[in-house]
């Protein structure tokens, strides 16, 4: 009997009994997030229920996109520093990381109704619409608010 044919019976059997006993199979690493305060939550609401049943691919760049805009802004990334001196240029560079990020490199634009609203609903709860200095605590509610949207993205049994 050829190597190839005993290929062939092994994943035949496989397909149909499954992997035999004592050999372990690989599970991905779910990744978690902290569990924001109940405030935050409920601000992040609207957007967990839309992503709830959304791909998990899109879940995963959404979660990474915001977690990454707060470590940015609070300074805690080696690469990127940036600096506010009013909300409208934070508005405005989350706008910027939105499109680059979330848009573009997942191809969501459209693809998850009401999404968009929902996140510039919690932006303007936590830090206003109006054009204000911004303060260090503005800039940790942005940040906390930025990981509950990761949260939001990656929701998890907690």
């Amino acid at each position: 009997m050829s190597v190839r044919n005993l290929a062939a019976f092994g994943l035949l059997y496989v397909v149909f009994a499954g992997v035999p006993a004592g050999i372990p199979t690989p599970s991905p690493d779910v990744p978690t997030r902290p569990v924001p305060s109940a405030a935050m939550r409920e601000e992040v609401e609207p957007v967990a229920a839309i992503l709830k049943n959304a791909d998990i691919i899109d879940r995963a760049i959404f979660a990474e996109v915001w977690e990454q805009a707060a470590e940015i802004v609070l300074g805690e990334d080696d690469d990127i520093q940036v600096s506010f001196d009013n909300t409208l240029g934070l508005r405005t560079w989350t706008a910027a990381i939105s499109n680059a990020s979330w848009k573009r490199v997942a191809k969501a634009t459209g693809k998850y109704p009401g999404l968009s609203d929902a996140i510039e609903g919690a932006f303007s709860d936590v830090i206003g619409n109006e054009i204000a200095p911004v303060t260090d605590e503005m800039i940790e509610e942005y940040a906390e608010l930025c990981r509950a949207l990761a949260w939001a993205g990656m929701p998890t049994d907690q």
